[in-house]
Formats: structure tokens, C-alpha cells, sequence
């Protein structure tokens, strides 16, 4: 099994990539362009497993971040992308997945954290600031539908990460309130594609990131201590696992995914960082495995070179898993660090490959059958491997 890509596809112009995502059979691929260190002209692509552009889409005007975070329906007929023109104004934007055709244009106040679609793309979530938002698909438009403050007994939060359910019948979301530095999850119920009144589990730290399974049936929280809790839609109330390493120097949780097995098996990988000194491991890769009867089990954790970042996932049997790592700021040389891209076996958790990039490397995704992977680098460059 080969770490060297089966291709790569460059943009005209290369900036970062923060954010990859594929259709259900990974035949398509979208993706914007962004800069965290000077403005630019940015755009959202669509590319085929092949490498071909099947288009591409420009930001209208030069901004100072561009594109975060992209979304795209499990057949591939919509997409969408969220960013950040200034740091006083950001964007949501839809698009047809054939055409590129813009379906949704808005400016918002703040940079959008994360999008995410419905498995037919009739429902799009986007969370910015302290702010839920909920948009349904009309006459071939998005209409926003449902919009609300994120906050629970008089504390407001501010949103990390929002996915909705393959059935669009929940939306979970991260928070962090920063002055009293804890966090929360929300579950907003959908009815009539409109947001009902959510359930809240609180933390005593920062929740990062949530991942939800294709069904509904369970989502994980990762938390900026480096611990996950796990849910069940049929045990509400709050988590029925929660985690933490037994490793010194656990920090930050930036990666996590989530799947349910066909015999009912929870799996849930999470990404962290260790506040470790190079030449040591900066970074950690670990695998729960259970349900909510007997409980989640540590099965395995693995070094990562460098800092993990947002690009873990797992293929629908928990047969592969990815791993991204790198750091904005090296401290031996003051600039950007270089980056990884690793799968690893989802039973054993046996490195399978490493392959090393200039610079970092935030997302990774691997299809719903584990053949197709997609990685995006900081050095504008995205990667493709046929897993085999």
C-alpha cells in the first residue's frame, strides 16, 4: 500500500486548504481556497476522482480568509461553503453540484465555523459566532428557515462546529463560552424545517468539535482538554462515555469521526495534541469502540509526528482511518511546520502509510467504503489516494 498520491490537482493560484469534503461515493470532491496570512482571490472548486475540474466558482472579491469550511450532499447535487471576507464579515454560500450554479448568497457577521447538508441536501446548516442557522431548499433556492442564539441558563456560547443528521432530523453543535472557559453541546430537533427547542449537555471546558452517525443514532463531542464524550439518541440526559487519555501533555482535541457499524458497533477516532517539544510526538490518534450497553473501550492510540488537526476519518466499518498534522507556527524555525497526511488500520491501529507535505495539512476524508481518500494542504495542493 502506497503513500505517494494517485494524483494531485493545483489550483491556479495556491493557497491554503482548510476544508474537504466528498459526495457518498467519492466521485466528487469540493473544496475552497483560503489564506490565514494575507487576502486573496479565493474560490470553491468541484473536482472528479480523476483530478478534472468540474468547476470552479470565485469569491467576488479579495478578502483576508475566504474560504473555512465546505459541505456536499451524499449524491453529489449540492454544495456549500462557508468563510470569511474580513474579520468583521463573513459568507455562506450553496451551489448546484453539476453546474456550480449559486443557489445561496449571504453576507454574515462573523466568519462561518462550519457547514454541513442533509444526505439529499434539502436542508443546510452553518453556525457562526454565537449564531445556529437552518436553510431548506425551495424552488431550487435556499431559504433560511430557522435561526438561533446559542446559550442555556443565561450563558451564551460561541460556535465551534455544527453537523446535521443524514436524515436532517437533529442538528448537534460545539461551543465555548472563552470568559468562563467551559463549553456545551446542543441537540436541535428539526421539525418542519425549523429548529426546535435543543437539549444541552454542559462541560467544564471548551467542547471543539462534534460528529454525528449517518442514522442519528449516536454523535461524539471532542474537548479541548483532549477528551470525547460519546451520546445515544436512546439514552437523553447527556453522554454515556466520557474519555480522557492517560498520556502526559494532553491539549486540544481538533479531529474526530464517527461511525456505526452494520452489527451496532459505535466507533469514534479523536485527533489531539500533545504539548510535547520536537523531536517528540506532538500529537495522538485514539480509537473507542462499544455502545451504550457495555460501554466504550479504549482499543488503540498512535503517535502523530506533529500537532493533529482537523482531517480524522473513518470509513463506515471502522476498517481505515485518516489523520492530518501540522503547525501554523514551528518553533525551531518560526514558520510554518511541514505536514502529514496517515492512514492507519481502524482494528489494529498499524500505521498503514505516511506521506509528508512542505507545509501542514488540515483535512482529510476517506469514502463511506474506505477506496477513495482526499487530503488538502496548507501548500494549495489537493491530494487523492485509491486505497487498495
Amino acid at each position: 500500500m502506497s503513500a505517494s498520491p494517485t494524483w494531485t490537482f493545483s489550483p491556479e493560484h495556491l493557497y491554503q486548504i482548510n476544508s474537504v469534503a466528498t459526495d457518498g461515493a467519492a466521485e466528487r470532491c469540493v473544496f475552497g481556497t483560503s489564506s490565514e496570512f494575507s487576502s486573496g482571490i479565493f474560490s470553491f472548486f468541484c473536482v472528479d476522482n480523476c483530478g478534472q475540474a468540474l468547476w470552479q466558482q470565485p469569491l467576488a472579491e479579495a478578502c483576508t480568509q475566504g474560504f473555512f469550511w465546505a459541505a456536499i450532499s451524499n449524491d453529489g447535487a449540492y454544495a456549500a461553503g462557508g468563510g470569511q471576507y474580513s474579520s468583521a464579515q463573513g459568507f455562506l454560500k450553496a451551489y448546484r453540484g453539476d453546474t456550480g450554479e449559486v443557489l445561496l448568497d449571504v453576507d454574515l457577521p462573523a466568519r462561518v465555523n462550519q457547514v454541513s447538508l442533509s444526505h439529499d441536501g434539502a436542508l443546510l446548516v452553518a453556525v457562526y459566532g454565537g449564531t445556529l442557522q437552518l436553510y431548506a431548499l425551495e424552488a431550487g433556492q435556499y431559504q433560511l428557515k430557522s435561526e438561533v442564539a446559542l446559550g442555556f441558563n443565561g450563558v451564551s456560547y460561541e460556535s465551534n462546529s455544527a453537523v446535521i443528521d443524514q436524515s436532517g432530523s437533529a442538528v448537534v453543535v460545539s461551543c465555548r463560552n472563552y470568559s468562563l472557559n467551559n463549553g456545551a453541546v446542543f441537540v436541535y430537533p428539526v421539525k418542519d424545517s425549523r429548529l426546535a427547542l435543543p437539549s444541552c449537555s454542559q462541560f467544564e471546558v471548551g467542547v471543539m468539535r462534534v460528529a454525528i452517525a449517518e442514522g442519528g443514532s449516536h454523535w461524539a463531542a471532542l474537548l479541548h482538554d483532549g477528551g470525547v464524550a460519546v451520546f445515544s439518541r436512546t439514552l437523553p440526559g447527556g453522554a454515556f462515555c466520557r474519555y480522557t487519555p492517560d498520556v502526559a501533555n494532553l491539549s486540544v482535541g481538533y479531529g474526530l469521526a464517527l461511525t456505526v457499524t452494520a452489527a451496532g458497533e459505535v466507533v469514534v477516532a479523536c485527533g489531539v495534541n500533545l504539548n510535547n517539544a520536537a523531536p517528540q510526538n506532538q500529537g495522538l490518534l485514539y480509537l473507542l469502540k462499544g455502545d451504550e450497553q457495555r460501554g466504550m473501550e479504549l482499543q488503540w492510540q498512535a503517535p502523530l509526528a506533529l500537532a493533529a488537526n482537523p482531517g480524522v476519518s473513518i470509513d463506515s466499518k471502522g476498517t481505515w482511518v485518516t489523520a492530518t498534522d501540522g503547525k501554523p507556527t514551528d518553533e525551531s524555525t518560526g514558520a510554518e511546520s511541514i505536514g502529514h497526511f496517515y492512514l492507519f488500520d481502524g482494528h489494529s491501529g498499524q500505521q498503514q502509510w505516511r506521506f509528508q507535505t512542505p507545509m501542514m495539512n488540515w483535512p482529510m476524508v476517506i469514502s463511506h467504503d474506505g477506496q477513495r481518500l482526499y487530503g488538502g494542504s496548507d501548500d494549495g495542493k489537493l491530494y487523492f489516494w485509491q486505497n487498495s
